[in-house]
Parts: C-alpha cells; structure tokens; sequence
C-alpha cells in the first residue's frame, strides 16, 4: 500500500504538477446533474486525482479537489464509487482527506457544507447516499458497513459481519 501524505503534501505536489501541465493526463469519470447545470469530473495525473465542479451554465470551474486513491496491488479503487451526486443535484458527496470520512459539498458555490471524519478505521471504498440526502452509507477496507445520518450526526448502523473487505 503507498504511503499517505499529508494533504498539504499532496496540495503542493498538485500545486508543482499543475503549472508544469495545464491538463490533467486523463478523465476517468464524469457525472452529470439531473438538471445538467453541473459537471463533475474526475482527473488522473500520477500520483495524484483531482475532482473537479463545472457549472455549465456558466462555463466555469466552481470547485477543485484532491482525491487520493490508493494504488494497493491487491485493490483497485475505483472514482466513480468516491465521488456521488445527490439525486436533486445539489451536492457532491466525496472521501475525505483522510479517507475514512465524507465531505459534502455544495455544487453551487464548491463550498464544503459538511465532513464526517473517521466513520471507519480504514479507508473507505464505496459511498452510497439516500434518496432523501439525510444517511450516506459506506463500506470500507475495515470489513464494515456503515449507515450516519449526517444530519442529526449518529451512526444508524453498523454491519460488521464480513469476513472480508466489502
């Protein structure tokens, strides 16, 4: 498993990528609100992702943000399971910089509305939000499945059965 950084570690390294390229080496994800007023993408430059928001509306880049993915020969992390869109398409919910949380943000202003820190002891893998916005349920390397509710800030429940990373 590769080391973490620190975020600030990681910011400048992005930061000495970035004026080196003005682009990113590839998009492996893109998710479009209902609406189709946001674009959210997802940018490869090794050894770093980047999210990025796009209002469309506008043409102009609202938010940009650090994903670290973890390059483990025994599992792939996969952008596309990091990163979900609310179902009115009104945030983006991401793994935190630690990877054991979530971030909210808002799509409008790229403004972080909420962070859950720590729901697992590892890295999560998979993020899941409820139609209703209210419980964002993960799984992790920590063989746990997880259900807060975000905005009351509990845990619902927690599924700690498996044998295996889930």
């Amino acid at each position: 498993m590769k080391e973490i950084t620190r975020p600030e570690e990681r910011q400048n390294n992005y930061d000495t990528l970035k004026n080196q390229s003005p682009t990113f080496d590839c998009v492996t994800c893109l998710k479009l609100t209902p609406d189709r007023k946001y674009l959210v993408g997802y940018w490869e430059k090794k050894p770093l992702e980047l999210v990025k928001i796009w209002d469309l509306s506008g043409l102009r880049s609202i938010h940009e943000e650090l994903l670290d993915l973890d390059d483990a020969p025994d599992l792939t992390e996969d952008p596309r399971k990091l990163m979900v869109l609310s179902s009115d398409g009104t945030m983006l919910y991401l793994r935190s910089d630690n990877r054991k949380g979530v971030k909210i943000i808002s799509l409008q202003d790229g403004a972080q509305v909420g962070e859950i820190k720590n729901l697992h002891t590892n890295p999560i893998l998979q993020i899941l939000v409820t139609k209703d916005q209210k419980t964002i349920i993960t799984c992790g390397r920590d063989k746990k499945v997880k259900a807060y509710d975000w905005i009351n800030d509990k845990t619902i429940a927690t599924l700690s059965s498996h044998t295996a990373v889930v």
